[in-house]
């Protein structure tokens, strides 16, 4: 057996900088939805309306990013669909780029496709029980983030993206920012990726080199004084071919 999701919405996040944090979810058929968030759980004293997606019938994706944040510093936050509210969670924002810190954790998983069995929910459940068996600690207190590296759904449909990437990982996906790589499964159902990146947020960071220039299909950013990057299997040629030569040139001089 293992911990089953909680009920409630449960947020997902995903693009963690030292300044900002993206919150997302996803209702049937709810407006546009509300952020409040503070630095304690009793104080939420910030509040910010979220942008509206209508992907398609029943798959309202709500979006927003909580800006002006401090690094290293944990934040408490409620999200809420008019009277529906959620629990409050908290995540942490990364230090400051360069920061040498000692150590960074990063649970890299991915390959998570099968929707009907479960499997997603699986491994986020045994991962969460490992870890915080190991450390004695909330999993937000040991990991930095979680690090996909493909095939995150077995088609690019919008059931896929809720009910598997979304919903399976609900157990730790409001206090872990998630990034993602795309992977051949990406593409099946969303060949031009309109669905991915609507979705994922990716666009506007970077790390010594300006952001991918076919948007979030790769990507890189820093965290601490790492640097990672997000290619994709799928777009091979030479447009990113030299983006990521120009990108290692960079680093290596940084």
């Amino acid at each position: 057996g293992y911990a089953g999701i909680p009920a409630g919405i449960r947020p997902y996040l995903q693009t963690p900088r030292p300044d900002s944090m993206w919150v997302s979810w996803f209702s049937d058929n709810s407006p546009s939805g509300q952020i409040r968030w503070g630095v304690s759980a009793a104080n939420l004293t910030e509040t910010m309306a979220t942008g509206l997606d209508v992907l398609g019938s029943g798959f309202h994706y709500h979006s927003g990013r909580i800006t002006g944040l401090q690094p290293s510093t944990w934040y408490f936050y409620q999200v809420s669909n008019g009277a529906v509210k959620s629990e409050v969670f908290r995540f942490r924002t990364p230090p400051p780029d360069g920061t040498k810190t000692g150590r960074l954790r990063v649970l890299v998983m991915g390959d998570n496709q099968i929707i009907g069995e479960n499997r997603y929910e699986k491994l986020i459940a045994c991962c969460k029980a490992k870890i915080e068996g190991s450390y004695g600690k909330p999993i937000e207190e040991v990991i930095d983030y979680i690090l996909m590296p493909g095939d995150q759904v077995d088609v690019g449909t919008l059931d896929h993206y809720r009910n598997l990437h979304f919903k399976q990982c609900g157990l730790i996906s409001p206090n872990l920012p998630i990034m993602t790589t795309i992977g051949n499964h990406e593409t099946y159902y969303d060949n031009g990726l309109a669905l991915y990146r609507s979705i994922f947020k990716y666009d506007d960071v970077s790390s010594a080199n300006p952001p991918g220039p076919e948007g979030e299909i790769y990507y890189a950013y820093q965290m601490a004084n790492i640097a990672f990057i997000h290619t994709s299997s799928e777009h091979t040629g030479n447009t990113q071919k030299q983006w990521v030569r120009g990108l290692v040139d960079a680093l290596k001089t940084d």
